[in-house]
């Protein structure tokens, strides 16, 4: 694979998409190849711009790379908030070399060194994007794909481009992302593996009964075996010694599982092994986590994580990946499986661990067990080698008035046609269209907005956009919570947000970085509170969630594995049983041919599909009248029979392009991104409806539920 890159971008003068696994060599496939030709050419710039997701990534790969640009003469730095102003200054002079940068990073250099960029960047010979599948859906990757095209705008430069990814499920939409309007001229690489060789099993753990509100922390506090502490106690014997990753889907509970797992050590007088590893932790904390899993030395260490080690940092041989909770996106899982089996003649090694209440099996939903059964059917689709494609969604209204914003702060006023001649050339900005913007453009200017004025034929920055883009967070398009740092003994644990349930004031107890704290002292203005280890803790609540979206594919192989009598071998007896019991319930409930379940108040509907047809169904119902509810498989519609539900249905399968007007009526609220808010509520309800195809949607997960969940060919 490294070969081919290589003759790839030496014999060529296209792009290049790389696609191998995770530890798998692209970072060197396509740094050698570059770093030859720079040295070669000898650019009066910077030569290689590398845009990464993650902080942590870029820190990684500059100690990977650091030799490599040593021997050629090129000077590197990592462009991020953590590298000193300096340094910065020092390389802008060099301007030279290699740039290992963030989006965000990208943008602060767009708006306050726009009249340097032709100089620095002038000559720039490659842009590579680093974990490319992480940039292909949200707004954080409309907005990278943006920032390429007005940093080339601005420094009259035209690298080549190179993406780099582990998991890829449409080839064809990755070369249309990385160079727009000319997907043809990207050639792609890959390591030709497909489906996953690997050792798995799929485990249970049943959470008894407790009173609403009951964390872990305090059910255990109440002497309950809480499913979680089963968990620990399995993973206690298998994790504690070698390397290995835990993926706990979410901080909370990777702060609750590390907890458990850490005072059960210090309990029986045994080395801790266990470390969290999150977002929220300081680089300190988290790099502590790294090296242990890195260093030879150290002959036991199991990271608990969220996403974080999901993406390439370097973190060694990992024996065993362990899963908490149902995967709901395949491509994520074997990005975390790829961690394992990276030595010749060695497979990866997956734990699937899962948590179900007890009792369930009183209720008709509840019996067929749907979060065991979706951890069944993506380990199905994982053996298979199948990978989530990403869709081709518009850019959201917060990133295209986040980049209008920012693209006339950093140029000054513009007309019209520039402005959208330069952000129309992005693949997500270019699906947004010319007559949308300019309804967009025109909403800007409104006097009770004020974002945008027209001057003299000019478009530029209204009072309120002028605010907007002059604020110290107008860098990255995401939002972020209010944050309180914690110190103990000076040295940084990370960022506790304030949420309600979190710690807030002097003798507060808190569970963080995998230990229990209190609060001696705060600092509200300062946003610091000093800390001391403690014997009591609470889970902090953490803002957003980890709730990854489902394929369509997913959610039709749940309803294969639930339809079939086949017995996958890595199931261990608990799990068998439980989904012995769940196919009968299904059998049962006639669920083969139907797709709803009758309840005393109303329907259950399980249509099998994925989470964006989910959600839009359950809009259109809520738009016709009906109270509906989305779940994570199925949705609920309260107080309607099947013969009720029915004319409904077909109204919205016909009707859905002429009635979602009607149902946009009735929306009461919608995402709201960090830079729409000062927009209309009805224009942010018809974007919004528009650039996700809710209609259509809608229309499609109507068809299939009126079916019984036949799904379109």
């Amino acid at each position: 694979m490294q070969l081919r890159a290589g003759a790839a971008l030496m014999a060529g003068q296209g792009d290049l998409l790389i696609s191998a696994g995770t530890a798998g060599g692209k970072t060197e496939a396509a740094f050698l190849p570059a770093i030859s030709l720079v040295d070669r050419v000898q650019p009066q710039s910077v030569g290689i711009i590398c845009v990464s997701p993650l902080k942590s990534l870029i820190n990684d790969q500059y100690q990977r790379l650091r030799p490599l640009a040593a021997e050629h003469g090129l000077p590197i730095i990592r462009w991020h908030g953590d590298e000193s102003r300096d340094a910065k200054e020092a390389f802008f002079k060099t301007a030279r070399g290699i740039c290992l940068i963030t989006p965000e990073s990208i943008e602060a250099l767009l708006l306050h060194r726009a009249h340097r960029l032709a100089a620095v960047f002038g000559q720039t010979m490659f842009t590579i994007v680093d974990e490319l599948h992480a940039f292909l859906i949200g707004d954080r990757g409309a907005h990278l794909a943006s920032l390429l095209e007005r940093l080339e705008d601005a420094s009259g430069a035209s690298p080549r481009r190179i993406g780099l990814s582990a998991t890829l499920g449409d080839p064809a939409i990755a070369a249309r992302w990385l160079r727009p309007g000319r997907p043809d001229r990207v050639v792609l690489v890959t390591d030709g593996k497909k489906g996953v060789d690997l050792d798995a099993s799929l485990h249970v753990a049943l959470d008894p009964p407790r009173l609403p509100g009951m964390d872990d922390t305090m059910a255990e506090e109440a002497g309950i075996e809480t499913g979680l502490m089963q968990t620990a106690t399995r993973l206690d014997q298998r994790l504690g010694t070698g390397k290995n990753l835990v993926f706990a889907g979410s901080r909370r509970m990777t702060e609750a599982l590390c907890d458990i797992l850490r005072r059960r050590r210090s309990a029986a007088g045994q080395e801790n092994v266990f470390f969290a590893h999150h977002g929220s932790l300081s680089r300190e904390v988290r790099e502590t986590a790294e090296r242990r899993l890195r260093d030879p030395a150290v002959a036991h260490a199991t990271a608990i994580a969220t996403t974080t080690l999901e993406l390439g940092i370097d973190i060694g041989e990992v024996g065993t990946v362990c899963q908490i909770g149902p995967p709901r996106s395949v491509s994520g899982l074997r990005q975390r499986v790829g961690r394992s089996g990276r030595r010749a003649g060695t497979r990866s090694t997956l734990d699937l661990s899962l948590i179900e209440l007890e009792g369930l099996e009183q209720h008709q939903e509840g019996r067929l067990r749907l979060n065991l059964v979706c951890a069944a059917a993506a380990l199905s689709l994982l053996r298979e080698g199948f990978v989530e494609p990403p869709g081709e969604r518009p850019a959201s209204l917060s990133v295209v008035v986040h980049e209008t914003l920012c693209l006339l702060r950093s140029r000054g006023d513009l007309s019209f046609d520039r402005i959208f001649g330069i952000l129309s050339r992005s693949q997500p900005m270019s699906g947004v269209g010319r007559a949308a913007f300019e309804k967009l453009c025109q909403a800007m200017a409104r006097p009770e907005v004020r974002l945008l004025e027209h001057r003299g034929g000019l478009m530029g920055l209204g009072s309120k956009g002028a605010q907007l883009a002059g604020s110290p967070d107008i860098y990255a398009v995401f939002s972020t919570p209010f944050e309180i740092d914690l110190i103990h003994a000076g040295m940084p644990l990370g960022r506790l947000p304030l949420m309600g349930g979190s710690a807030i004031g002097p003798g507060d107890g808190v569970l963080f970085a995998g230990s229990r704290w209190s609060i001696m002292k705060l600092d509200i203005d300062k946003r610091v509170a000093e800390v001391q280890p403690s014997d009591k803790g609470k889970q902090p609540r953490f803002e957003g969630g980890d709730q990854e979206p489902m394929h369509d594919r997913l959610a039709a192989r749940m309803r294969a594995i639930l339809s079939t009598q086949h017995v996958d071998e890595a199931w261990t007896p608990a799990a068998r049983r439980m989904l012995s019991n769940a196919r009968a319930g299904y059998r049962a409930q006639e669920l083969d041919r139907f797709v709803s379940l009758n309840e005393r108040e109303g329907l259950i509907l399980l249509p099998w599909i994925g989470t964006r047809k989910l959600e839009a169904l359950t809009m259109a119902l809520c738009g016709e009248g009906l109270n509906a509810t989305a779940g994570p498989y199925g949705l609920w519609v309260a107080s309607v029979t099947s013969e009720m539900l029915k004319p409904v249905l077909e109204r919205v399968r016909r009707e859905a392009r002429a009635r979602v007007g009607t149902w946009l009526s009735r929306k009461g609220a919608i995402p709201e991104g960090k830079f729409d808010a000062a927009l209309p509520h009805r224009f942010r309800l018809e974007w919004w409806a528009s650039a996700n195809a809710i209609a259509d949607l809608a229309s499609e997960a109507a068809a299939i539920v009126l079916s019984g969940g036949a799904q379109p060919t």
